[in-house]
């Protein structure tokens, strides 16, 4: 079943890889402010400031553009409104403005890698847990011992979906719990694992994935 529900996988991250390419493919930030610091690795590492928070993997694979150029690059350490760029092109001690462009499909592609590396056999995983969710079975554990949930009280108490919920969590190895924004979902998770924890139960043996058993809340 996994290797079925990986090669849906496959497919639809190369279908969004596809779209995203027909659209813009990527994003532009500006930086500025750079200068040279060293270099390595046959790249021409600087350090450059951001006009804001630049959400990327390290070692991301960029361009960048100075004075009309563009240049191969590579995102090598964000932090915080600083960014290392390793560029395989000299430009000097300092680099008064360019461009960042990014590729919004690089994770996706890391992704889409794992799973094919998977199909191959060039990787093991574990689905078991995922292979849980898809079956869509419901099955109470056996054998389960429970004396109702205890849990801290607030000024807003659980209601009667999410107190069912955490009682029915002692009896199923995977809860999914859904609702539209503003249900309480955190809330009823944490209730849940608090109950959880004071029955002297963790997380590695109430969700242990040995058979495929899920249940759905709906909040």
């Amino acid at each position: 079943m996994a290797a079925t529900i990986v090669r849906d996988f496959v497919q639809a991250l190369t279908q969004e890889i596809e779209a995203i390419n027909r659209g813009k493919g990527g994003s532009v930030t500006k930086v500025f402010h750079g200068r040279f610091l060293r270099q390595s690795a046959g790249l021409y590492v600087y350090l450059f400031h951001l006009e804001s928070f630049l959400s990327l993997l390290d070692e991301a694979p960029a361009e960048i553009e100075i004075g009309g150029n563009r240049y191969k690059a590579q995102v090598l350490i964000t932090q915080g409104l600083e960014v290392e760029i390793g560029i395989e092109h000299f430009c000097g001690q300092a680099v008064a403005e360019a461009r960042l462009h990014t590729k919004l499909w690089y994770l996706l592609e890391l992704l889409k890698k794992k799973y094919e590396e998977f199909l191959t056999g060039s990787s093991k995983a574990d689905f078991s847990m995922s292979e849980m969710l898809f079956s869509g079975d419901h099955f109470k554990l056996k054998n389960v011992p429970h004396s109702g949930p205890v849990f801290s009280v607030s000024k807003d108490p659980p209601n009667d979906a999410q107190k069912k919920a955490i009682i029915d969590s002692f009896s199923f190895p995977l809860s999914v719990i859904w609702g539209p924004p503003g249900t309480g979902k955190t809330k009823t998770i944490a209730n849940a694992v608090e109950a959880h924890l004071k029955a002297g139960r963790r997380s590695s043996w109430f969700l242990m994935p040995t058979t495929p058993l899920t249940k759905r809340w709906k909040m």
